[in-house]
């Protein structure tokens, strides 16, 4: 692989020796550390970065399938898609059961491999906190369920139908169904916020490893509270049943665990054994689905980000946020060694701690010269049809002012704006500029090449299998930079 990307790159002119950093999903022949392209040696100040977006998704989709409870609540919201997307009188019924409710047709989220938001925005659509209120800001759940018990009770319907809507309906008037799909919202709460920052354009490397450590310490606070997803996990469902009541329907959702019937084990003759202790079901539900989700998902975090405390430590010094510390404690000794590691000749560490010093007090005049607001081409983010708003709401404020607009003063383009329009990057603070520029052109996810494909999927079909490739690349073209069309 290694060779192959060489040989590209040396086919166009480029020379792998001036590469600074690469950012590579989590596939062995890229990230492997004995044949991948991360151990080869391409230059003296060459960072590899797996992917933040990937390790982010991989950590997800890893605590989807940590327990048999996950697994199961995570195929039964595939399966329901599936099942009334693959005929429209099943969706007729879905639709006569919303009009019923005054609400809206709205369709179901399909769960897909390289969709990274589509778990959370599945579980939003169906299992969204009940509003007495406004019945078009609640979850799917009442009206699935009206519609599954009509299809299996509907004679008219296929045997295989009616076979198919009893088990999603069983599955969903689970208390233990609702609960684990609790659990999970909570911690896609959490991480989707950095999940769409880091799918944004022009995105802050220091930023996005602040989140990841606000993320991580979150989780780790909310891993043992299982007492409050249970409690709302038990009032979703005297709400639900509530609407279902005024629907007049005999169907009614759990809500408490089912009792665990004690086993008795057979003694032989001289055998002594004890039957197994009775363990309440909540504390059972606790111990073996909630810790261990919430445990998968913090070490996950942990472990995938682990490796880049170091060098983000050092960038730290250099974060305009931390000017003010900087001016109070003074620099730390072992500040900026992993930058001058990486840069090697070309910068001096002893005149690098002078500039920075001599920056963080007279940042602040300095920027002054910065204009408030400028123009940027392009947004942030593209909004999938399937997220919908529901995911916009789970959004933090966590914008710079590469997506604003405005000067934030506070980013690490503000400083390297300020070195290069006061002429300082080469004569006053040349190292430092350096500095500031290697760290912009690191980069840290790889989202933009995924969206290539997306739109070659979206571009290419089936109806254009013949396509010529000028055609096909002039179409790309369009479709990608559309915001310079």
């Amino acid at each position: 692989m290694f060779s192959l990307l060489k040989d590209t790159l040396e086919k166009y002119g480029l020379d792998i020796t001036k590469c600074v950093g690469d950012s590579f999903d989590g596939a062995a022949n890229m990230s492997g550390i004995y044949n991948g392209v991360a151990a080869e040696s391409v230059a003296s100040l060459h960072v590899h970065t797996c992917c933040y977006s990937h390790s982010l998704n991989l950590v997800l989709t890893d605590a989807a399938f940590s327990t048999t409870a996950a697994t199961t609540l995570f195929g039964v919201v595939q399966r329901v898609s599936t099942f009334f997307k693959s005929a429209y009188k099943r969706i007729g019924v879905l639709d006569k059961t919303l009009k019923e409710r005054g609400r809206r047709f709205r369709r179901l989220v399909s769960i897909g491999e390289t969709k990274w938001l589509s778990k959370s925005a599945a579980l939003i659509k169906i299992f969204r906190s009940y509003s007495a209120t406004d019945s078009t800001k609640s979850g799917l759940l009442v009206e699935l369920i009206v519609a599954l018990d009509t299809i299996a009770e509907e004679p008219t319907f296929h045997e295989s139908a009616r076979s198919d809507a009893k088990f999603l309906l069983d599955n969903f008037i689970k208390f233990e169904t609702i609960l684990t799909a609790h659990a999970f919202l909570l911690i896609y709460k959490i991480n989707t916020p950095l999940s769409l920052y880091l799918q944004t354009k022009g995105l802050d490397m220091l930023q996005a490893w602040r989140m990841v450590e606000t993320v991580s310490k979150e989780v780790a606070a909310i891993s043992r509270d299982f007492e409050s997803v249970h409690d709302k996990a038990k009032d979703f469902g005297a709400s639900a049943n509530f609407a279902l009541e005024e629907l007049e329907t005999d169907l009614e959702i759990d809500v408490a665990l089912p009792k665990k019937r004690a086993r008795k084990k057979k003694r032989m003759t001289g055998e002594q054994c004890q039957d197994e202790a009775v363990v309440n079901e909540v504390e059972s539900f606790r111990i073996n689905v909630f810790n261990a989700i919430m445990d998968r998902v913090s070490q996950n975090i942990n472990e995938r980000f682990l490796n880049y405390i170091k060098i983000h430590q050092d960038f730290a010094c250099f974060d305009p946020r931390r000017f003010n510390e900087l001016k109070r404690a003074g620099i730390p000794s072992s500040a900026t060694n992993k930058v001058c590691e990486l840069l090697g000749d070309r910068v001096n560490r002893e005149l690098l701690r002078m500039q920075l010093e001599s920056f963080v007090d007279s940042y602040p005049r300095l920027a002054l010269s910065l204009p408030e607001e400028f123009e940027i081409l392009g947004s942030g983010r593209e909004k999938s049809e399937d997220n919908g708003d529901e995911l916009d709401e789970e959004r933090h404020d966590v914008s710079t002012c590469k997506e604003n607009g405005k000067t934030c003063k506070a980013c690490f383009t503000c400083p390297y704006n300020v070195l290069h329009q006061c002429s300082l990057n080469s004569t006053a603070y040349s190292e430092l500029y350096t500095v500031y520029h290697f760290l912009l052109t690191l980069a840290i996810t790889q989202v933009e090449c995924e969206r290539s494909f997306s739109k070659l999927k979206l571009i290419k079909t089936r109806l254009r299998s013949t396509l010529s490739q000028q055609n096909l690349d002039s179409l790309m073209l369009m479709s990608v930079e559309l915001v310079t069309f």
